[in-house]
């Protein structure tokens, strides 16, 4: 008697095929971004299915994690920020999967690169503080560490502190990392302003740096009130004299404030506060009618002037009698005196 049994046993050395459906080839990425593979295979050990993303760089930092099953695909979703994980460049990921027979199948390899880091920006001209006035070029230094850089989101704003004086626009490419805007100024208020640069690479990052700046195209406003037009003053080696000093950039040079009567030697006033300068003037020797002035310069180095007319009185009336040269008169007689008074400047008799 013969007896026999037979064992059908299922032979697999056939790796799992992979195809990685996200993220394409060459694709750039931040933030987050994420994983999905088509995998065929019969006999999949679901447990076993994993990416793997390497850095290219020196650092070669190596991150891996398992695939949800999606039913028609598997996935995963990789945070690129992590920075104790990855850095910025290029990466390759790859896709594995093992069947339960114990073979292991790898996709094709994709190369993708992470970019969470804005450009660099650095103005180089005009420097923090500075007066312009005029057409100022701007002159921004602008790097991307990984030539991601979107020049269309190179932007500049000129603004002042009240926000009514604006300008905004793009930049103009140079040479290399720089870039520049040429500003007319003169249709803006003096004033101080911030000149503020925006840049952003292809992902959306972003940053900006600013400066400030004083924006200076008109002289300071000079406007003497002490003495009034046309007053009367007498000799004098130290007559005192008052003027209201403003400039709009808040720029006004104050050491610079001086006045004279005539032709004489500039005196320095001093700075009395509130806007308010005196300034003493000599009429040492002076008649008639004579000017009074005052200038002024700014730190743009804008001059500015006030006139104010004087007439400077440094004679005695002379009196002259008409009718009576060592005359006698006698006691109680009535007479007329006639006298000729030279003098324009008469108060009193």
């Amino acid at each position: 008697n013969t007896e026999s049994s037979s064992l059908i046993i299922d032979v697999d050395d056939a790796e799992p095929s992979i195809e990685i459906n996200q993220p394409s080839n060459s694709s750039l990425w931040s933030d987050t971004f994420d994983i999905e593979a088509e995998i065929t295979e019969e006999n999949l050990n679901t447990s076993e299915v994993s990416y793997k993303l390497e850095d290219d760089s020196a650092s070669a930092n190596v991150s891996s994690g398992d695939l949800s099953d999606g039913g028609s695909y598997w996935s995963s979703s990789v945070d690129t920020t992590d920075a104790g994980t990855f850095d910025d460049g290029n990466h390759t990921v790859y896709v594995l999967a093992t069947d339960k027979a114990g073979n292991t199948g790898s996709s094709e390899s994709v190369n993708v690169q992470f970019d969470n880091t804005a450009p660099s920006i650095n103005i180089l001209n005009p420097s923090d503080g500075e007066i312009i006035s005029g057409e100022t070029r701007f002159n921004v230094e602008i790097t991307d560490n990984l030539n991601n850089g979107n020049e269309g989101q190179y932007n500049y704003r000129l603004y002042n502190g009240s926000g009514n004086q604006e300008e905004i626009a793009t930049l103009s490419h140079l040479s290399g990392d720089e870039y520049f805007v040429n500003i007319t100024t003169e249709g803006l208020a003096d004033g101080s302003y911030t000149f503020e640069t925006t840049a952003s690479d292809t992902e959306g990052n972003s940053a900006s740096e600013s400066i400030s700046v004083t924006l200076d195209n008109n002289p300071p406003n000079v406007d003497i009130f002490t003495p009034s037009t046309y007053s009367i003053v007498t000799n004098s080696s130290g007559r005192s004299s008052s003027a209201t000093i403003t400039d709009a950039a808040e720029n006004l040079n104050t050491g610079s404030v001086e006045c004279r009567l005539g032709s004489n030697s500039w005196n320095g006033a001093s700075d009395a506060g509130g806007d308010q300068f005196d300034c003493t003037y000599d009429t040492s020797g002076k008649t008639g009618i004579k000017d009074l002035e005052y200038r002024a310069d700014d730190d743009a180095g804008y001059t500015a002037t006030d006139t104010q007319t004087v007439q400077v009185d440094s004679d005695s009336p002379a009196i002259t009698a008409l009718n009576f040269n060592n005359t006698i008169i006698n006691s109680g007689d009535k007479v007329r005196l006639n006298v000729s008074i030279d003098e324009v400047n008469v108060d009193s008799l």
